[in-house]
């Protein structure tokens, strides 16, 4: 699956170089994750185009929008109930959700908001559109989607390192968050055969878990 090994090569060097707290909120920072993104975006649409996957992929049915807003609104109580339980004000990684919250920068910066939904769309081309159906074609439907979300998860572990805390140790946080959403948007794309459930999902969750801090402190 060369396809599939470039996207996470690529994407994994980008994740190292820009989810680092030198860079954190930074238009550097933005540019670092999109840039690669838009590329591979681009050449999945090519390729999904090519075997005639796109327009089923970007149709658009009835009850789309609800479908995705409701569960990207329930991820968002998950990430709540999961900072409530295991972040609490007496944990010492507590010190990792401040560190995320750190990359998304100032809630008040326009550009930041309207960056983070680009990738969120280039995301969803790229994992949810091209590698699944990649890993589709190879282990068939009930594994790829699974596969897809672990690859996923992957490509954000060196945040692990990057964005340890000196007193709580190495920070875990996107990687799950990563596994578990992908695991959410994968099954949607794989159950739907469509995009755009997944991507108002993603894009919910992402925006207001980025610019809310006050909901999970």
């Amino acid at each position: 699956m060369p396809w599939v090994g470039l996207v996470a090569a690529v994407l994994g060097g980008a994740v190292t170089y820009a989810f680092r707290p030198a860079l954190a909120g930074s238009a550097a920072m933005w540019l670092a994750i999109l840039v690669p993104y838009l590329l591979l975006a681009l050449l999945g649409l090519v390729q999904l185009a090519r075997r005639d996957r796109l327009t089923p992929l970007l149709r658009y049915q009835r009850g789309d929008p609800s479908i995705g807003i409701l569960v990207g609104l329930t991820l968002l109580l998950i990430a709540w109930l999961f900072t409530r339980q295991w972040l609490h004000g007496e944990a010492s990684q507590r010190a990792w959700l401040f560190s995320v919250f750190l990359l998304a920068g100032d809630p008040a910066w326009t550009a930041g908001g309207a960056l983070l939904l680009a990738i969120v769309v280039c995301e969803e081309v790229v994992w949810r559109g091209w590698v699944q159906l990649e890993l589709r074609e190879r282990l068939g439907a009930r594994r790829a989607w699974i596969v897809c979300a672990l690859l996923y998860g992957a490509v954000h572990l060196p945040t692990v390192v990057t964005l340890e805390d000196a007193t709580a140790g190495k920070n875990p946080l996107l990687v799950i968050a990563a596994v578990g959403c992908g695991l959410c948007w994968s099954f949607l794309a794989e159950r739907t055969g469509r995009l755009l459930p997944g991507l108002l999902a993603h894009g919910v969750f992402s925006y207001f878990a980025s610019r809310s801090l006050w909901l999970f402190a």
